[in-house]
């Protein structure tokens, strides 16, 4: 099971705290995102941006974080003004989406600067406290195809030409790529003017193909100690779905 595997690596690796397992949702798996829930996962990424609020509200916790795949609307991006569960935009891959969202961003904080009264029906279960500026955290997507000097070019256009978005790091599709991404990390930080190269949002996304055919502790005990994390899709992540301990209990998944 990848749990088993990523637990033996996090072990190897003497983390004391759970490594940064980013799990992938589909519209369905409400019920293995519950169960993800009470392994004691706490970063998702889900394709609908609006359903991903519903179920964040449903969760009533600000420590679990939550993405959206690839692209936002304006509406999506408009639920997400001011809420401490929203963690940005993951695999940003190309200028013409990336000019999107900005555009998209833009239309959310005109749209409060001229109905301010609208913060008021924001809801969440504590008190808000509201940007003077929204802006949309993204990471770029690094493929098996993408060379270092393209990934460093795109984030530099985001920088100079989408105002109202933040690199804040990079979503790795191809284990392959993955070999040399810590190199990367740190140019990406020294050309953004980011002191820790850890504080960038590094995630190498693997599915249940890739850990049955390698299965090497070696290489995730490596990325974990390298400060990165793994992404997984809630179907790959527990197979088959074990016996999970109350979440009253407050146990990690590899207790």
């Amino acid at each position: 099971r990848v749990v088993d595997v990523v637990a033996t690596a996090s072990r190897n690796a003497g983390l004391l705290e759970l490594p940064s397992v980013l799990v992938e949702c589909g519209k369905r798996d409400l019920v293995l995102l519950k169960i993800c829930h009470e392994a004691g996962l706490r970063e998702f990424v889900h394709e609908d941006g609006m359903l991903m609020a519903k179920t964040a509200m449903d969760f009533r916790e600000k420590e679990v974080k939550w993405r959206m795949l690839r692209e936002a609307n304006g509406a999506s991006l408009r639920r997400m003004f001011g809420m401490p569960f929203f963690d940005g935009i993951e695999e940003v891959f190309d200028r013409e989406q990336a000019l999107l969202l900005n555009l998209q961003a833009q239309r959310v904080n005109k749209y409060f600067e001229k109905n301010p009264a609208k913060k008021d029906e924001i809801v969440w279960y504590e008190r808000l406290r509201f940007p003077e500026v929204f802006t949309v955290p993204v990471t770029l997507r690094v493929g098996k195809g993408d060379s270092h000097d393209q990934v460093l070019q795109f984030a530099e256009f985001i920088a100079d030409q989408c105002k109202l978005l933040k690199v804040a790091g990079l979503a790795v599709t191809s284990p392959q790529a993955a070999d040399s991404v810590d190199k990367l990390r740190d140019k990406m930080a020294q050309q953004l003017g980011i002191r820790d190269s850890r504080s960038l949002s590094t995630h190498i996304v693997y599915n249940e193909t890739n850990f049955e055919e390698s299965s090497d502790v070696e290489r995730l005990e490596s990325l974990f100690q390298a400060g990165m994390g793994i992404r997984v899709a809630s179907s790959a992540l527990f197979a088959p779905i074990p016996d999970i301990k109350p979440a009253y209990e407050k146990r990690r998944y590899w207790d």
